[in-house]
């Protein structure tokens, strides 16, 4: 009787694996893949010789949505806004000799060279001028390393890293890259892991 017992239980316990273990183990491989692809994108997008910025002003961009076994797909969201070369850290003006005479010359900012750039407070109104706002728009909220772009007195522009095209390219190839290479060995070990736990 016992073992009837026994054996009901664990015919149940099997018909009951579609409907939990999958679904958890899902959400565990797609979560592994998924916070492996971002750090992988976030490290090639660094290194891009476009960006050519430390992997830690990306990171706080990045924001995970995980998977659950109700919902088994993650989201990625990543803010894309340029980042002001100010925040690179210690800005050095080189300087250049003319006519016998030292003149401020480029910036090195970072691993990023600013032609003609100089650092102002922005708050001073020494922001880029907007057609239609005037020059009173022109305030930014902090000091930003700046560069004339004509000779107005408000012709100048913030300098900032563009991000839009290569983290988008880099965070794509690796999402597609990480569910072909990674997902089948994740899930196998995701299922094994669930096996484990259920006939503990």
């Amino acid at each position: 009787m016992a073992i009837k017992q026994d054996l009901d239980k664990a015919l149940g316990n099997l018909s009951l694996l579609p409907a939990k273990l999958v679904p958890k183990a899902s959400a565990q491989a797609v979560n592994r893949v998924t916070s492996r692809a971002s750090g992988r994108a976030i490290r090639l997008t660094a290194k891009d010789e476009r960006v050519k910025v430390p992997a830690k002003l990306l990171r706080p961009r990045v924001k995970i949505f995980k998977a659950t076994a109700a919902k088994p797909s993650s989201v990625i969201r990543v803010r894309r806004r340029p980042i002001p070369m100010i925040r690179l850290g210690p800005a050095q003006q080189r300087l250049t000799r003319r006519g016998g005479r030292y003149q401020a010359g480029d910036m090195q900012v970072g691993r990023h060279r600013v032609r003609g750039g100089f650092v102002a407070d922005g708050s001073k109104g020494f922001g880029q001028y907007r057609r239609g706002g005037g020059y009173a728009s022109t305030a930014l909220r902090s000091w930003q390393i700046l560069r004339r772009v004509g000779k107005g007195r408000h012709a100048l522009e913030v300098m900032r890293i563009p991000l839009v095209t290569p983290i988008t390219e880099h965070y794509e190839r690796e999402s597609k890259l990480s569910m072909a290479r990674d997902m089948p060995r994740e899930m196998e070990q995701a299922l094994l892991r669930q096996l484990q736990l259920t006939f503990k």
